[in-house]
């Protein structure tokens, strides 16, 4: 190759750069000709995993026909997949690929014996019908046989299948693709090709140099990079005056191994009550009065002229660390490390939420090789002059950040951190949303992300089953909790299908809505450093059940089926008494869970009245000369009412767990 064969892209660009070098013209050219003529790239990586998305939803759902149509389109994109590295790839796929040839021998078979014993006499059918004066078309009748025939020996035959070793490959193969160590390697052997040829090493036909940019492409878009970063890291590579100085920055580009760099965001109209410094994830927050923050003290002459302007818009300073190797890059992947922190700090928060910084004006400043501080970005668009005030207690804060530790590391790997992800970003964009319609339906899609795992799945049944199994709702509730969800997913529908707004019970559904969508994201998060997907969790919440079942019942002072009577104390977790009740309680076996169930016959009031479902409660009381308290308890007919006793009626109470009192 010893001219460019996409001449003039830099020229067209009114670029004054002077390239005396053949590989680094072509590889300039090569590099423009992609950005002016292509609006998506892509690669081997990318397509198998696409693949093998649209192949394992019909791999579960056991669909022969989609199966042989997918894994078809699979076997091509991994003959494409040419390099040594997809070994480990081919090794988990193609030894558990259904060998459809035979299975159709087979299933021809099966059905040659099932015709051969099946006797149909037309000319009799025909005879029997007319004597009968009834109307059968005999032929069309043989052919409906014909396919229950066919139906049969399909089914037969694709007994053979062995989907589980199917979807088992699938996803090893997925695993492995998706892990950091492959992709870093992915981008290294492919940005070798270009070192190579840049430094003489080896030649590359124009073919070869268009195909491996692309790859690169592919993988720079998921590593935050648009055209307009592409453009200049490409124009400061032509801009070099050596070819040494050339190779190795775009060597740094291509590999992702660009220094990190320490940046500096204030951010205005936000207070964590004194609990700052904060360490959140991998960032550290803190305020510009404190000891920890020297910023301005170190600012560059050219970002010093605005440090009144800075102070003044800095309540808090976020501290980090990115690879910032075009303006525009670094920006983005600053901003996306940010809003994951205002993510986890809003969770579940419907008031006093943190703004995101970046929907108006703001500042992005970083730190020089001499430890000066300059701007890296500045956005000069308006703010909202809303305050924003963080009041949770810092132990709920400290909670928070210790629940999202694998989130706010930000590289999600498995199937269902990449699920957590999805869902904890659309948790937040509806959190924040002005208006609640628009809520509503991103609180749904945070539902979807996390529970819905293929296309092929009723979204709404999935939604309901899996979040009352993740909820761990009793059997009595179920079918209560069921309503609920189908409830919330015909108000989405009637959103999404006929635009409604303003619908009377409409605030009420928002807010169930949003509490079990928290309830959900914090239940399967807590169980991501165990489990790989959301069936993972549902297996693990049901051997869950069935062991602290066991351990409940093991720690009981009655046996299951036995029933007393005693008088009890309800009572606040933080002890403040509701009242005095007289009970008659029994310990019961659902088959699923264990728990104390009995009525209340008397009340002496304590110190409120007023029960609230959502509240949390106990029981203390005496059972043969030991001191027990009741936990879990829950009010199985009611959720917000005034406790009023009448004998005639008593009022029904139940708890889950008991344990001796300290």
């Amino acid at each position: 190759m010893s001219e460019s064969p996409y001449p003039g892209g830099f020229h067209m660009r009114g670029w004054n750069i002077e390239i005396t070098d053949t590989q680094s013209q072509n590889v300039l050219e090569a590099w423009l000709h992609l950005l002016d003529n292509q609006d998506s790239y892509t690669n081997e990586r990318i397509d198998l995993l696409d693949a093998i998305d649209e192949l394992k939803p019909a791999v579960r759902d056991e669909d022969s026909g989609n199966i042989e149509k997918f894994q078809e389109d699979l076997k091509e994109v991994l003959e494409g997949a040419s390099i040594s590295l997809f070994e480990p790839v081919r090794s988990a796929i193609n030894p558990v690929l259904v060998d459809f040839a035979n299975v159709e021998t087979s299933r021809d078979e099966i059905q040659d014996l099932l015709w051969e014993n099946t006797e149909i006499d037309l000319d009799g059918l025909r005879q029997d019908a007319a004597d009968a004066d009834i109307e059968v078309n005999a032929g069309q009748f043989k052919g409906r046989i014909g396919d229950v025939v066919a139906e049969e020996a399909d089914e037969i035959a694709s007994s053979s299948y062995d989907f589980e070793a199917l979807l088992e490959g699938l996803e090893t193969a997925q695993e492995y693709l998706e892990s950091q160590s492959f992709i870093q390697r992915y981008r290294d052997a492919h940005s070798r090709v270009l070192e190579d040829y840049l430094e003489g090493k080896s030649p590359a036909t124009d073919f070869l140099l268009r195909e491996t940019i692309e790859r690169l492409f592919a993988e720079l878009y998921v590593d935050e990079w648009r055209e307009d970063g592409l453009e200049k890291a490409i124009k400061s590579f032509a801009k070099e005056e050596s070819l040494a100085a050339r190779t190795s920055d775009l060597k740094e580009i291509l590999r992702g191994e660009e220094p990190e760099t320490v940046c500096y965001v204030p951010i205005e109209n936000v207070q964590l009550g004194g609990m700052t410094p904060l360490e959140v994830g991998e960032m550290d927050l803190y305020e510009p009065s404190s000891d920890d923050c020297d910023i301005f003290d170190r600012l560059h002459e050219s970002t010093a002229i605005f440090e009144d302007q800075l102070r003044e818009n800095s309540d808090i300073i976020a501290e980090l660390k990115v690879r910032l190797p075009i303006s525009s890059v670094g920006r983005r992947r600053v901003e996306a490390e940010i809003n994951r922190v205002i993510d986890v700090l809003n969770f579940g928060k419907t008031r006093n939420l943190i703004e995101m910084p970046f929907d108006g004006r703001y500042t992005i400043l970083c730190e020089t090789g001499d430890g000066e501080v300059i701007d890296f970005h500045r956005s000069l668009s308006s703010r909202f002059d809303a305050d924003f005030m963080h009041t949770d207690s810092p132990e709920t804060v400290t909670k928070r950040i210790d629940l999202f530790d694998r989130y706010l590391q930000g590289t999600p790997e498995t199937e269902l951190e990449k699920a957590i992800d999805k869902s904890v970003r659309w948790y937040g964009y509806a959190a924040q949303s002005t208006h609640p319609e628009e809520r509503f339906l991103k609180y749904v899609i945070a539902l979807e992300s996390l529970l819905v795992k293929d296309i092929t799945e009723s979204k709404a049944n999935t939604i309901a089953h899996r979040a009352v199994q993740i909820l761990q709702v009793h059997e009595d509730y179920r079918g209560w909790e069921y309503t609920i969800f189908d409830e919330m997913y015909a108000i989405r529908s009637r959103i999404v299908h006929q635009g409604v707004r303003n619908l009377p019970e409409f605030e009420y559904q928002l807010d169930r809505l949003r509490q079990r969508t928290r309830q959900v994201i914090s239940a399967v998060t807590y169980r991501v450093d165990d489990c790989n997907s959301i069936d993972e969790v549902v297996e693990t919440i049901q051997a869950e059940e069935e062991q602290l079942k066991q351990e409940k019942t093991d720690r009981s002072p009655i046996a299951v089926g036995e029933s007393f009577e005693t008088e009890a104390t309800l009572q606040t977790p933080d002890g403040r008494t509701i009242g005095t009740v007289e009970l008659e309680a029994e310990f019961y076996d659902d088959g699923r869970y264990v728990y104390y169930e009995g009525e209340i016959h008397s009340l002496e009031h304590g110190d409120q009245a007023k029960i609230q479902g959502t509240d949390d409660y106990e029981l203390s009381f005496e059972l043969d000369g030991t001191e027990y308290v009741g936990l879990d308890v829950s009010f199985p007919e009611n959720s917000a009412f005034e406790l009023v006793v009448d004998p005639t009626y008593p009022f029904k109470i139940r708890w889950y767990d008991i344990q001796e009192s300290d």
